[in-house]
């Protein structure tokens, strides 16, 4: 009954006289010490100084009210030079697109069949003010809109809408009433409503009217800021895994016999620099989330240092599952950082755009893209002002 306590002794016995060693050697490596933490502060200082930059030049929140924007039947569209091309030319879409020519908001346009989808595109190649209809099948159709007329539907926190005048150009969700798009998709509905049931339907659906609704206070931010913000922050801890890894890498190469020889076990090696660099990553940690809730005011201090935390250990795994990969302290060095450059690069495509959620998955076993999708969540919350 007492080999296993023994045994246990005997490893936090070892763990501890290595931790002691490691903190001795860089009590006395100094120069090391001070290119870990010259980086990591530097890093920490542009970090405020992005904060303070996005503070000083951004616009101040402002809700967006609630305004009428008209009815179906009297959009502020303008319909001059616009022409309507549609494929195929079934007998039902060609009954479809009948009725939209002589009873609907745009029965003065021009419509034309053409042969195919590429015809289409070929065509709004030559002219700009060309709308294509595809059918599917007899109840279901794809509006094809030239590039810029409409906004494609996005989902990342990024490209949240932030304007409150919606007669600007530089508003993108008001194009689908003022570009065409919902009057072409309410007059085809219309047409096949009454191809099915016999009945006209137009009359109701013109007095539909479009609102704008109220939102509450939206923060705005830059794309170009988001990615030197984000990728700042992802690699925040790139100066201790570097030397991290080639602190393990060369005590793994050079004195494994000498290990051996003297019993030590390789739990220990690993606890005893794991410990050491999870102080600094504590230490890091309290200073980083101190610097970004200046940046994510609506989100509590413990929230941050828990996520910085978090990813300052996975990040300490992830250069032991390198080091024990590679055996030479340089291409150890250079692989962890340059992994982690890359997947902390890859953790800003969902704060622009919605990505599948197996490849989201697969990639959130790298801690630098977990922890920068987690950042954009957060970013989401500020965007939004919500607390957490």
């Amino acid at each position: 009954m007492q080999k296993p306590n023994q045994r246990n002794r005997s490893l936090w016995q070892q763990t501890t006289a290595l931790v002691w060693k490691n903190l001795i050697l860089k009590w006395r490596m100094k120069t090391q010490s001070f290119q870990e933490w010259f980086p990591a502060l530097l890093l920490l200082l542009l970090l405020m100084l992005i904060i303070t930059s996005r503070s000083l030049y951004s616009e101040p929140d402002h809700e967006i009210p609630k305004a009428s924007l008209g009815q179906l039947d009297d959009p502020s569209f303008n319909f001059t030079g616009l022409n309507i091309v549609y494929t195929p030319g079934t007998k039902m879409a060609r009954e479809i697109m009948e009725k939209v020519a002589t009873v609907s908001v745009m029965k003065d346009v021009p419509i034309k069949l053409v042969e195919d989808e590429k015809a289409i595109e070929s065509a709004s190649k030559e002219d700009e003010d060309i709308v294509g209809v595809v059918f599917e099948d007899d109840f279901s159709y794809r509006l094809r809109f030239f590039p810029g007329t409409v906004v494609s539907p996005n989902d990342g926190p990024g490209s949240i809408e932030t304007c409150y005048n919606y007669s600007a150009d530089d508003c993108t969700i008001p194009k689908y009433w003022f570009k065409g798009f919902l009057s072409l998709q309410s007059s085809i509905d219309s047409a096949l409503i009454e191809l099915i049931t016999h009945q006209s339907f137009w009359d109701e659906m013109k007095s539909i009217s479009g609102i704008r609704m109220r939102s509450t206070s939206i923060t705005q931010a830059e794309e170009i800021e988001h990615c030197v913000f984000f990728l700042f922050i992802t690699i925040c801890f790139s100066p201790f895994t570097y030397f991290l890894s080639q602190n393990v890498s060369w005590e793994k190469r050079k004195l494994k016999e000498v290990m051996k020889t003297m019993g030590l076990r390789d739990t220990a090696f690993w606890l005893s620099w794991g410990l050491v660099y999870a102080l600094y990553i504590l230490i890091m940690s309290c200073m980083m989330a101190g610097v970004a809730m200046t940046s994510f005011t609506t989100v509590s201090f413990p929230v941050l240092f828990l996520l910085f935390f978090s990813y300052g250990i996975s990040s300490i795994h992830f250069c032991f599952m390198i080091s024990s990969l590679l055996k030479k302290p340089k291409p150890t060095c250079f692989v962890v950082f340059f992994l982690t450059l890359c997947f902390g690069a890859l953790s800003i495509v969902p704060l622009f755009m919605k990505i599948p959620a197996p490849l989201e998955w697969t990639l959130s076993l790298f801690s630098p893209f977990a922890f920068g999708t987690a950042i954009a969540k957060v970013q989401l919350l500020r965007m939004n002002n919500s607390t957490v």
